[in-house]
């Protein structure tokens, strides 16, 4: 028998940055974990995944809807003697949530043979319900990712679980569902890909309508990342091997028609996997990577990737990519949520930090429709030596993150520098020949090397230019911004 127990909510901050702007936990005194954020057709905010014990492995599948404020409600779906949990989350076309996940027997997870599909209302109850069970051959079943298609169909994706070569052991399979709106099944595909395992790491319509793509790993920590494309069939017709693998890869947009961004967890030194950055590509659809960016802070903490959803696509000018410092398993030492805003030509446009209090990890980013981001993170509260995590919440503004943070008006004070301070950690500031109107003014950032980080248009009133560089790696820099009248004004600086 189960045992349900009552989850303690506690609102400990919560603090508006304007009105679309709010960072706040909630706290439970048992194990809280989001799988998928999602924002709404009335742009709210759909968070979706479980809430239980960790140590039994017992859970009860759970929903968190915010509004645009910040104000939000929960829904905890108890079924007796059962294990519940939602991995994905789709707006059906009337607006109610579509909640998908695994449920089965209370055994420790192995006997989750159902895959359960739960329709919300707005106000998070339930509407219907429905479940199938997998194939004989599996054990259990975890929906992971899915997308809505251009004829309206939901595809869902994941992996299934076997015996390999023999109990405890377990391996993965790949699967695919392809259901309507009206939640009737039309498609059930079992892959085996690789022998011992395979992960899907994301799943997208191809931009020509004429099947499905996704990003994933072979078996292993540093397991070759692939392309596959799969027809309307949901068989698969290619495998193509990227020619930069990473670790734990999360699938982006599109940026054209034969490229798309990805972006995951990378080594410095191969033999070394404590080595590591966020590692953002741009790869075709021959597995080739086109650009890369590299994001490390050269800390002695590591910079690590969100672990699902890493980035977030608004437009091609703004593109979030998410990640934290790790700093090992349950413990509670201090680190941070990193967020990074770069374009579609991987030029970095802006950085942010968050908590620093309590040893966050972040499992998720999505986009918001006012140009925003949503980041969903859990805390570890491990003070009392139970393995339980807390749910930490994020959501930001574009112009809070963004690399060119003013232009103002100030006394000439200064008048024997162009740009101070120099070296610079956050802010340089650049003294324009005098005060302007700058429109369509155009302000290059390169490196010592010649390599273009930055390249973007500059307007404002006034005589200074206040630049966010936080986000570049120690070293020399060179800036170029051309003013209304084609007049070039450069210098170097120190970044440290």
């Amino acid at each position: 028998m189960k045992e349900v127990t009552t989850i303690i909510l506690l609102f400990i901050s919560n603090f508006c940055l304007s009105q679309n702007s709010f960072e706040f936990s909630i706290i439970s005194d048992e194990d809280l974990l989001i799988n998928k954020g999602i924002e709404d057709d009335e742009g709210n905010y759909i968070l979706v995944g479980k809430i239980g014990n960790y140590i039994t492995d017992c859970y009860d599948a759970y929903v968190v809807k915010l509004t645009p404020e910040g104000d939000y409600i929960t829904k905890r779906i108890i079924k007796a003697d059962t294990n519940t949990t939602f991995g994905t989350i789709e707006i059906l076309n009337d607006g109610n949530y579509l909640c998908i996940g695994p449920i089965g027997v209370d055994t420790n997870g192995y006997n989750l043979r159902n895959a359960w599909f739960c329709k919300l209302d707005t106000e998070l109850n339930i509407i219907s319900e429905n479940h199938f069970e997998i194939d004989s051959n599996y054990i259990a079943i975890t929906p992971h990712y899915s997308v809505t298609d251009w004829n309206n169909n939901i595809i869902i994706s994941g992996q299934v679980y076997y015996w390999y070569p023999a109990p405890p052991y377990k391996a993965t399979d790949l699967f695919f569902f392809k259901i309507n709106q009206q939640v009737d099944t039309l498609l059930i595909r079992y892959n085996k890909e690789y022998i011992g395992g395979e992960s899907i790491c994301g799943i997208r319509s191809m931009p020509d309508s004429t099947g499905y793509c996704f990003v994933g790993n072979g078996l292993g920590y540093f397991s070759t990342t692939h392309y596959t494309t799969l027809n309307l069939n949901l068989e698969i017709t290619s495998v193509k091997d990227l020619s930069e693998s990473l670790s734990q890869p999360s699938m982006g947009n599109y940026l054209t028609d034969t490229t798309l961004l990805c972006s995951g967890l990378n080594h410095f030194d191969k033999n070394q996997k404590d080595d590591v950055y966020i590692n953002v590509m741009e790869v075709d659809t021959t597995g080739l990577v086109q650009n890369e960016l590299i994001l490390n802070k050269h800390t002695d903490l590591d910079d690590y990737d969100a672990w699902k959803y890493s980035n977030a696509y608004v437009n091609d000018t703004t593109i979030y990519i998410g990640g934290f410092t790790l700093v090992g398993g349950w413990s509670t030492y201090p680190s941070i949520i990193e967020l990074f805003m770069i374009d579609k030509d991987l030029n970095v446009l802006g950085y942010n930090e968050y908590g620093g209090d309590a040893n966050y990890k972040l499992k998720g980013i999505f986009p918001t429709s006012d140009g925003g981001c949503f980041l969903y993170a859990y805390i570890f509260d491990n003070m009392q030596g139970v393995p339980e995590r807390d749910l930490h919440i994020i959501k930001e503004l574009r112009e809070n993150i963004d690399l060119i943070t003013s232009i103002k008006k100030i006394k000439s004070n200064n008048d024997f520098f162009k740009h101070w301070p120099n070296p610079v950690k956050d802010i340089l500031h650049i003294k324009l020949n005098k005060e302007e109107n700058l429109n369509n003014c155009q302000l290059k950032i390169l490196n010592i090397s010649g390599k273009l980080m930055t390249d973007r248009e500059v307007s404002g009133k006034g005589n200074l230019l206040l630049v966010n560089v936080k986000p570049l790696k120690s070293g020399t820099y060179i800036y170029y911004m051309t003013d209304n009248t084609g007049k070039i004004l450069t210098g170097k600086f120190i970044k440290k």
